[in-house]
Protein backbone atom coordinates (compact mmCIF):
# COMPACT_ATOMS: atom_id res chain seq x y z
CA UNK A 1 0.00 0.00 0.00
CA UNK A 2 1.51 3.44 -1.03
CA UNK A 3 1.96 6.43 1.57
CA UNK A 4 -0.76 8.39 -0.56
CA UNK A 5 -3.64 5.55 -0.58
CA UNK A 6 -2.70 4.35 3.42
CA UNK A 7 -3.69 8.47 4.39
CA UNK A 8 -6.10 8.88 1.96
CA UNK A 9 -8.06 6.01 3.75
CA UNK A 10 -6.88 7.58 7.48
CA UNK A 11 -8.33 11.02 6.35
CA UNK A 12 -11.88 9.20 5.99
CA UNK A 13 -11.69 7.22 9.04
CA UNK A 14 -14.05 8.99 10.99
CA UNK A 15 -17.41 7.39 9.74
CA UNK A 16 -20.83 8.11 10.55
CA UNK A 17 -20.39 5.96 13.17
CA UNK A 18 -17.57 6.97 14.86
CA UNK A 19 -19.93 10.78 14.84
CA UNK A 20 -22.59 9.41 16.51
CA UNK A 21 -20.37 7.92 19.30
CA UNK A 22 -18.04 11.07 19.43
CA UNK A 23 -21.25 13.47 19.56
CA UNK A 24 -23.50 11.66 22.46
CA UNK A 25 -20.62 11.45 24.62
CA UNK A 26 -19.30 15.26 24.26
CA UNK A 27 -23.29 15.78 25.02
CA UNK A 28 -22.75 13.20 28.06
CA UNK A 29 -19.53 15.14 29.42
CA UNK A 30 -21.57 18.38 28.75
CA UNK A 31 -24.64 17.40 31.10
CA UNK A 32 -22.01 16.21 33.37
CA UNK A 33 -20.30 19.70 33.66
CA UNK A 34 -24.08 21.44 33.60
CA UNK A 35 -24.88 19.09 36.81
CA UNK A 36 -21.49 19.52 38.23
CA UNK A 37 -21.73 23.42 38.18
CA UNK A 38 -24.87 23.80 39.48
CA UNK A 39 -23.86 21.83 42.74
CA UNK A 40 -20.38 23.67 43.08
CA UNK A 41 -18.38 24.93 40.66
CA UNK A 42 -15.78 23.76 42.67
CA UNK A 43 -16.83 20.04 42.07
CA UNK A 44 -16.00 20.55 37.99
CA UNK A 45 -12.59 19.10 37.06
CA UNK A 46 -9.19 20.59 37.57
CA UNK A 47 -7.44 17.89 35.41
CA UNK A 48 -8.09 16.01 32.13
CA UNK A 49 -6.21 12.70 32.08
CA UNK A 50 -5.84 10.74 28.59
CA UNK A 51 -4.86 7.56 28.80
CA UNK A 52 -1.98 6.69 26.44
CA UNK A 53 -2.00 5.59 23.83
CA UNK A 54 -5.84 5.08 22.26
CA UNK A 55 -7.15 7.67 24.22
CA UNK A 56 -4.80 10.70 23.06
CA UNK A 57 -6.68 11.84 20.51
CA UNK A 58 -9.55 12.41 21.82
CA UNK A 59 -8.71 15.25 23.29
CA UNK A 60 -8.55 17.07 19.94
CA UNK A 61 -12.49 16.28 20.27
CA UNK A 62 -12.93 17.03 24.16
CA UNK A 63 -10.85 20.60 23.88
CA UNK A 64 -13.34 23.19 22.69
CA UNK A 65 -16.48 21.56 24.94
CA UNK A 66 -14.22 22.37 27.80
CA UNK A 67 -13.23 25.56 26.60
CA UNK A 68 -16.44 26.45 25.96
CA UNK A 69 -18.06 25.85 28.72
CA UNK A 70 -15.32 26.96 31.27
CA UNK A 71 -15.62 30.48 29.53
CA UNK A 72 -18.70 30.71 29.20
CA UNK A 73 -18.63 30.74 33.43
CA UNK A 74 -15.52 32.70 33.01
CA UNK A 75 -13.20 30.10 34.50
CA UNK A 76 -9.82 28.46 33.59
CA UNK A 77 -9.86 25.64 31.34
CA UNK A 78 -8.86 22.41 33.01
CA UNK A 79 -4.53 21.41 32.49
CA UNK A 80 -4.57 18.18 29.59
CA UNK A 81 -2.24 16.05 30.81
CA UNK A 82 -1.44 12.63 28.96
CA UNK A 83 -0.30 8.99 31.23
CA UNK A 84 1.36 6.02 29.58
CA UNK A 85 -0.38 2.90 31.20
CA UNK A 86 0.91 -0.37 30.94
CA UNK A 87 -1.00 -2.42 28.34
CA UNK A 88 -4.54 -3.61 29.01
CA UNK A 89 -4.83 -7.82 29.11
CA UNK A 90 -1.49 -7.91 30.62
CA UNK A 91 -0.16 -8.19 34.52
CA UNK A 92 1.28 -4.96 35.11
CA UNK A 93 5.24 -5.65 35.42
CA UNK A 94 6.58 -3.27 38.84
CA UNK A 95 8.76 -1.41 36.41
CA UNK A 96 5.71 -0.33 34.58
CA UNK A 97 3.61 -0.10 37.64
CA UNK A 98 6.36 2.18 39.56
CA UNK A 99 6.72 4.74 36.38
CA UNK A 100 3.16 5.26 36.56
CA UNK A 101 3.17 6.11 40.30
CA UNK A 102 6.39 8.88 39.24
CA UNK A 103 4.13 10.06 36.81
CA UNK A 104 1.46 10.92 38.78
CA UNK A 105 3.41 12.20 41.29
CA UNK A 106 5.17 14.51 38.96
CA UNK A 107 1.48 15.30 37.76
CA UNK A 108 0.45 16.56 41.32
CA UNK A 109 3.79 18.78 42.21
CA UNK A 110 4.04 20.42 38.37
CA UNK A 111 -0.21 21.32 38.75
CA UNK A 112 -0.02 21.90 42.27
CA UNK A 113 -2.94 20.08 43.19
CA UNK A 114 -3.92 20.18 46.79
CA UNK A 115 -6.51 17.82 48.72
CA UNK A 116 -9.93 17.02 47.05
CA UNK A 117 -9.19 18.85 43.71
CA UNK A 118 -11.06 17.43 41.18
CA UNK A 119 -9.51 14.82 38.30
CA UNK A 120 -11.10 13.44 35.18
CA UNK A 121 -9.96 10.64 33.00
CA UNK A 122 -11.30 10.72 29.56
CA UNK A 123 -10.97 6.94 27.58
CA UNK A 124 -12.56 5.77 24.42
CA UNK A 125 -13.73 2.74 25.65
CA UNK A 126 -14.43 0.87 29.03
CA UNK A 127 -14.09 -2.81 29.15
CA UNK A 128 -13.60 -3.56 32.83
CA UNK A 129 -12.31 -0.21 33.83
CA UNK A 130 -8.68 -1.46 34.32
CA UNK A 131 -6.97 1.30 32.97
CA UNK A 132 -8.79 3.92 35.32
CA UNK A 133 -8.45 1.97 38.76
CA UNK A 134 -4.75 2.08 37.71
CA UNK A 135 -3.99 6.01 37.25
CA UNK A 136 -6.70 6.53 40.39
CA UNK A 137 -4.30 4.31 42.01
CA UNK A 138 -1.26 5.64 41.19
CA UNK A 139 -2.54 9.45 41.84
CA UNK A 140 -4.16 8.58 45.42
CA UNK A 141 -0.97 6.36 46.56
CA UNK A 142 0.75 9.31 47.99
CA UNK A 143 -1.25 12.99 49.77
CA UNK A 144 -2.61 15.30 48.68
CA UNK A 145 -6.01 12.43 47.72
CA UNK A 146 -7.91 13.60 44.63
CA UNK A 147 -11.36 13.19 43.62
CA UNK A 148 -11.07 11.16 40.56
CA UNK A 149 -13.75 10.55 38.03
CA UNK A 150 -13.76 8.61 34.83
CA UNK A 151 -15.52 9.01 31.20
CA UNK A 152 -15.69 6.54 28.35
CA UNK A 153 -17.00 7.13 25.24
CA UNK A 154 -18.12 3.31 25.29
CA UNK A 155 -18.86 1.09 27.72
CA UNK A 156 -18.86 -2.75 26.97
CA UNK A 157 -18.91 -4.37 30.23
CA UNK A 158 -18.09 -3.04 33.94
CA UNK A 159 -18.12 0.25 34.45
CA UNK A 160 -15.55 1.54 38.00
CA UNK A 161 -17.20 3.52 40.96
CA UNK A 162 -17.13 7.15 40.30
CA UNK A 163 -17.74 6.49 36.53
CA UNK A 164 -19.71 7.85 33.35
CA UNK A 165 -20.39 6.94 29.67
CA UNK A 166 -21.66 8.05 26.64
CA UNK A 167 -23.11 4.78 24.81
CA UNK A 168 -23.42 0.99 26.00
CA UNK A 169 -21.90 -1.51 23.31
CA UNK A 170 -21.37 0.60 19.99
CA UNK A 171 -18.18 0.91 19.27
CA UNK A 172 -15.79 2.97 17.06
CA UNK A 173 -15.24 2.01 13.70
CA UNK A 174 -12.17 4.70 14.36
CA UNK A 175 -8.95 2.94 15.10
CA UNK A 176 -7.70 4.84 17.77
CA UNK A 177 -4.77 2.26 18.74
CA UNK A 178 -3.91 2.96 15.36
CA UNK A 179 -3.21 6.41 15.32
CA UNK A 180 -2.72 7.30 18.88
CA UNK A 181 0.38 6.75 19.89
CA UNK A 182 2.09 9.68 20.24
CA UNK A 183 -0.48 12.10 19.01
CA UNK A 184 0.40 10.09 15.74
CA UNK A 185 2.33 6.73 15.90
CA UNK A 186 0.76 3.19 15.60
CA UNK A 187 0.14 0.40 17.41
CA UNK A 188 2.73 -3.12 17.47
CA UNK A 189 -0.56 -5.00 15.90
CA UNK A 190 -0.71 -3.10 13.08
CA UNK A 191 0.11 -4.88 9.85
CA UNK A 192 3.89 -5.17 8.93
CA UNK A 193 3.58 -1.85 6.40
CA UNK A 194 1.48 0.21 8.78
CA UNK A 195 4.36 0.09 11.48
CA UNK A 196 5.64 3.37 10.74
CA UNK A 197 4.80 6.41 12.55
CA UNK A 198 2.69 8.95 10.75
CA UNK A 199 4.99 11.59 11.45
CA UNK A 200 7.27 10.09 9.22
CA UNK A 201 5.23 10.91 6.45
CA UNK A 202 3.91 14.02 5.14
CA UNK A 203 2.55 16.13 7.69
CA UNK A 204 -0.62 16.93 6.00
CA UNK A 205 -2.25 13.65 7.21
CA UNK A 206 -1.62 13.86 10.27
CA UNK A 207 -2.92 17.53 10.72
CA UNK A 208 -5.86 16.36 8.58
CA UNK A 209 -6.49 13.79 10.69
CA UNK A 210 -6.57 16.07 14.20
CA UNK A 211 -8.55 18.44 12.49
CA UNK A 212 -11.10 16.09 11.23
CA UNK A 213 -11.65 15.08 15.17
CA UNK A 214 -11.71 19.00 16.24
CA UNK A 215 -14.25 19.53 13.52
CA UNK A 216 -16.08 16.92 15.80
CA UNK A 217 -16.05 19.07 18.71
CA UNK A 218 -16.14 22.30 17.17
CA UNK A 219 -19.46 21.75 15.87
CA UNK A 220 -20.88 20.49 18.90
CA UNK A 221 -20.36 23.39 20.44
CA UNK A 222 -21.54 25.41 17.36
CA UNK A 223 -24.78 23.44 18.43
CA UNK A 224 -24.65 24.59 21.95
CA UNK A 225 -24.01 28.18 21.07
CA UNK A 226 -27.25 28.00 18.62
CA UNK A 227 -29.56 26.64 21.41
CA UNK A 228 -27.77 28.75 23.78
CA UNK A 229 -28.78 32.02 21.85
CA UNK A 230 -31.95 31.00 20.42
Amino acid sequence: MSKENLFSEAKVNITNQDKIVLEQGLQKIYNYLEEKYKENSKKLPKVLIFPDTAARLLVYVVKPLFDYFYKQHHLSPPALIFIRTPQQGAEPTPKELDLLDQRAEEIKNKLHLREGDKVLVIDDVCYQGETFRLISGSLNKTKPNLEIEGFFFVKYLDLPKNCYYGVEEFGFNFDFYLYGEDHTGVSKDSPKNMLKKISDFQPQYVASLRKALATVGQEFVSSLESKNSA
